[in-house]
C-alpha cells in the first residue's frame, strides 16, 4: 500500500499531471493513473522525438541547400559572371532543388504503402495535373 501510494505520488509530480480537485482514492484507482501517466509520458516522448526529427530533416535540407548556393555563387563570381546572370542562375537552381527534394520526399512516403495504394495516389496526383 505504501509502495503504491509513493509511486502515485512519484509520478503525479514528474509527470506535471498535479494535484487536482480529483484524485485516485484507492490502490487500484492509484495503480491505472500510474499506468497513465507513464503510458502518457512514452507518448509524449514518441511525439516529441517525431517532431525534433522532422526538423532535423528540414534543417538539414536547408543547410544541404544553402551549400549548393554557396559554392555557385562562388564559381559564378570567379568567373566573373554579371550579377543579373547570377541571380536568375542561383533562382533556377534553388528552385531545382526545391523539386528535388519534394520528389525525394514523396517517393520516401510512397514506399510505406502498398502497391495497389501507390497506384492510387499516383493516378490521383497525376489526374490533379
Amino acid at each position: 500500500q505504501k509502495y503504491i501510494i509513493s509511486t502515485y505520488f512519484t509520478c503525479t509530480v514528474f509527470t506535471t499531471v498535479g494535484f487536482g480537485d480529483i484524485s485516485a482514492s484507492n490502490s487500484s484507482e492509484q495503480l491505472l493513473c500510474i499506468g497513465m501517466m507513464l503510458l502518457g509520458v512514452m507518448v509524449f516522448g514518441t511525439l516529441l522525438s517525431e517532431v525534433e526529427g522532422g526538423i532535423f530533416e528540414l534543417r538539414k535540407f536547408a543547410r544541404e541547400k544553402n551549400h549548393i548556393l554557396y559554392q555557385l555563387k562562388n564559381f559564378l563570381r570567379m568567373k566573373e559572371v554579371s550579377s543579373a546572370t547570377e541571380r536568375q542562375l542561383l533562382n533556377w537552381v534553388e528552385f531545382e532543388v526545391d523539386v528535388q527534394q519534394r520528389v525525394e520526399w514523396e517517393d520516401e512516403c510512397q514506399r510505406f504503402f502498398a502497391a495497389p495504394m501507390r497506384s492510387a495516389i499516383n493516378y490521383q496526383h497525376a489526374s490533379a495535373q
